[in-house]
């Protein structure tokens, strides 16, 4: 048995640097290993997913296409898994910490933040995505690590009125943002809101447009 498992030790041992040496020589290669690695992800299936990767596949292959897998399809113990042997948090122009913020995934999005993804890429596009899906506990995560609620000409202030999401237009008035953008923009649920709570600025708006 000793044997045996020392034999197979060994065998990956020079799958592995074989599989390196043709990488290195050929940026484009693609193991089997690799093709089998989305695959894996796609079916949930974490135990075959780390022995591949275990066993030599490239966790990056296609732009990391494995974690992109992962979080699109809702694995997040093999999003975590990915992310905690390197896969790149910032993979497909921030899409891992985009569709967090836009799925309302906040466990997976702290994973993200703590691996150094930049929650803040494409001028606080993430806060403007969790703002008009009505995602308060992710606004409110963006914002206390420094997201900018004026992004864009005050974008997520907007496109929260806009969905009628009275909670996060609350909590973005509150961190500074002005309460006649969302009385412009907003639906019934957030005009009643603002006139019941913040009836001062509404009225010298209301004159204001006179």
């Amino acid at each position: 048995m000793i044997r045996e498992k020392i034999v197979i030790k060994s065998t990956i041992q020079t799958w592995n640097y074989l599989h390196s040496s043709m990488r290195a020589k050929d940026p484009s290669f693609a193991s089997d290993l690799d093709r089998r690695l989305p695959i894996a992800v796609k079916k949930g299936n974490l135990s075959r997913a780390k022995e591949l990767i275990e066993h030599g596949a490239d966790l990056h292959v296609d732009d990391d296409e494995p974690l992109v897998l992962a979080i699109r399809h809702g694995y997040l113990q093999i999003a975590d898994y990915l992310i905690s042997v390197g896969a790149n948090v910032e993979a497909h122009d921030h899409f891992p910490v985009l569709f967090c913020a836009m799925e309302g995934n906040l466990p997976t999005l702290r994973t993200l933040a703590e691996y150094r993804a930049d929650i803040h890429a494409n001028s606080e596009q993430a806060l403007r995505k969790a703002a008009s899906k009505g995602h308060l506990p992710i606004v409110r995560f963006l914002v206390e690590r420094g997201a900018y609620i004026h992004a864009e000409n005050d974008e997520p202030i907007k496109v929260s009125a806009e969905g009628d999401y009275v909670p996060v237009v609350k909590y973005l008035i509150g961190h500074g943002a002005d309460p006649s953008i969302p009385y412009l923009y907003g639906g019934e649920r957030v005009r009643s809101y603002l006139e019941m709570f913040h009836a001062g600025t509404i009225n010298a708006y209301r004159k204001m447009i006179r």
